[in-house]
This record gives C-alpha cells, structure tokens and sequence, in this order.
C-alpha cells in the first residue's frame, strides 16, 4: 500500500529518491532550525507542493509532523525520529 502511494504521488521520481528525501527531512527536523514550507523545499532541491506531499505521506505512516507558527519551524510531536530500515523478525 504504502509502494503504490508513492509510485502514485511521486512518480516518475525514483522510491531511493522518494527514501533519501524522507530521511533529509527527519534531520532537518531533529536539527531544530527554523524552516518555512518554501525554505524546507529550497533546502531540500523541491518544489513546496512537494514538501507538503512529503509531510502526508510521513504522517500517514504514523509520523506526528506539526508546524509550529510561534517557533517557525517543522517539529516532531513526540520524542523520536523517523527510521527506515528492515526489523527481523523473531
């Protein structure tokens, strides 16, 4: 489900591209610097509309992304950070 959203949303753009983007975002969060959507897209080479895709897609997989107005920047709701890796199973 979660291949055929991004083929869907971000094609033609290759899934390590779609990967890396989604990981560029997570430090840029954890960096704790302040990013307006069109700075977050100059900083990350994308359009803004792209950004925004980027920001569904992580919290549809359970991400609590919140833009604050006050502070100006893009936060995680809770402590973590967003990992993309393979959990073997027991």
């Amino acid at each position: 489900m979660i291949l055929l959203y991004i083929t869907q949303t971000f094609s033609p753009m290759l899934k390590t591209d779609v990967i890396h983007v989604l990981q560029k975002i997570d430090r840029l969060i954890l960096s704790n610097k302040a990013f307006s959507p069109l700075a977050f897209a100059e900083e990350l080479s994308i359009s803004e509309r792209q950004v925004y895709k980027y920001l569904r897609l992580m919290r549809s997989l359970g991400v609590p992304i919140s833009y604050c107005k006050k502070t100006g920047r893009y936060v995680y709701k809770k402590p973590g950070s967003f990992v993309i890796k393979f959990v073997e199973e027991e």
